[in-house]
Parts: C-alpha cells; structure tokens; sequence
C-alpha cells in the first residue's frame, strides 16, 4: 500500500490512500495525526452486518474471505480491526 503524504491549506499533515477500483471496491483513507483523526470510506458489492464489513482479499495478498469490524463506544466508532492484517495483533487502529 502506497500512502500518499502532503500537507493541508492549513499546513496540517494529511496522509492518504485510495484504492481496490479494480477489485470492484472503492476504497480511502485519509489521515489527519495533529488532529488525531482518521476517516475510512469503503464501497463495495460485499456483505455489512452488525458492525462488520465482508470482503473477498484479491491480490497476491490474498487470504479468502476477512472483514473489517467497527468497535463503537458511547455512539462513536472508537477503533477499526481489519482481520488479516490482525494476525500478530497489528490490525486495530484505536481513536
């Protein structure tokens, strides 16, 4: 994964990736570390239940079937587990 890094009008660091238009999904993220946020838009014709996001891995990292899961707290997304990046436990990204 390629991330991109620029500043915004502001100055502020922004780091960014978008990707997967070819697998059928649209995917980005954007990266705001001075103002400890992150935002994560996916797309895609797989299955959303319960909080968890499904998706078929593609690629010559491709391990079948994974999800993405939002863990919420008090109304809010408070962390993010991307199942195969989770493996030694490097896959929840934490507000």
């Amino acid at each position: 994964m390629a991330l991109r890094f620029g500043y915004d009008d502001g100055g502020a660091l922004r780091l960014s990736h978008s990707g997967a238009f070819g697998l059928g999904a649209a995917t980005t993220v954007t990266l705001l570390p001075g103002e400890r946020l992150g935002i994560v838009a996916l797309k895609a014709d797989d299955v959303c239940t319960g909080g968890t996001f499904t998706y078929r891995t593609q690629g010559e990292n491709a391990v079948g079937l994974s999800g993405v899961t939002f863990h919420v707290d008090s109304g809010k997304a408070a962390s993010v587990t991307v199942e195969h990046l989770d493996a030694n436990e490097l896959g929840t990204f934490t507000r």
